[in-house]
């Protein structure tokens, strides 16, 4: 499988996304066009390893930053990876590409993979979606849902972590 990287060049169209839904690679979110910290980032990485209960009540995002005037893009979406065996809640977790500035394209979505084993209390979103900009919206970026069928095993005498998340900010 070929893999395609795109660049949000000024003046120019919305970003596109980049990378495959299936490898769980960790990939950061590109800048946009003349990106500085401040505007036009691109989102980082975040991989959650929990052993048990993933509970989302907050928002958990790595999105991309807007762009600025028309020099500058929206950077694309970052990645959030998720092992667990349950994820529950109703709340949200968001890769977001960025604004583009006024005369610049949009940051594409950036990419979500969930691997589980039960989501019968998941009753949030997953959102991957692309940045608005005066040149169209960025592409959209992937949502990758893998149930796990293995056994999960645990030792009787010890208890398993939660992740708890009611705001990421809390963090």
């Amino acid at each position: 499988m070929t893999k395609k990287t795109y660049l949000i060049i000024t003046g120019g169209t919305a970003g596109n996304s980049y990378g495959d839904v299936i490898n769980s690679n960790i990939l950061f979110g590109s800048g946009g066009g003349g990106a500085s910290s401040t505007f036009g980032a691109g989102g980082g990485a975040l991989e959650l390893d929990i052993t048990q209960f993933l509970i989302v009540e907050g928002t958990i995002e790595s999105n991309g930053k807007a762009g600025s005037g028309n020099t500058i893009g929206g950077g694309s979406g970052g990645y959030i990876l998720v092992h667990t065996r349950d994820i529950e809640g109703s709340g949200n977790v968001r890769v977001a590409g960025g604004a583009g500035g006024t005369d610049t394209g949009a940051g594409g979505g950036g990419r979500i993979a969930v691997y589980y084993k039960y989501a019968d209390y998941w009753f949030g979103s997953l959102d991957a979606r692309g940045g608005a900009g005066s040149y169209g919206i960025g592409g959209a970026g992937t949502v990758y849902l893998k149930v796990r069928m293995g056994t999960w095993l645990g030792n009787v005498n010890k208890s398993f972590g939660i992740g708890y998340i009611l705001d990421i900010s809390q963090v």
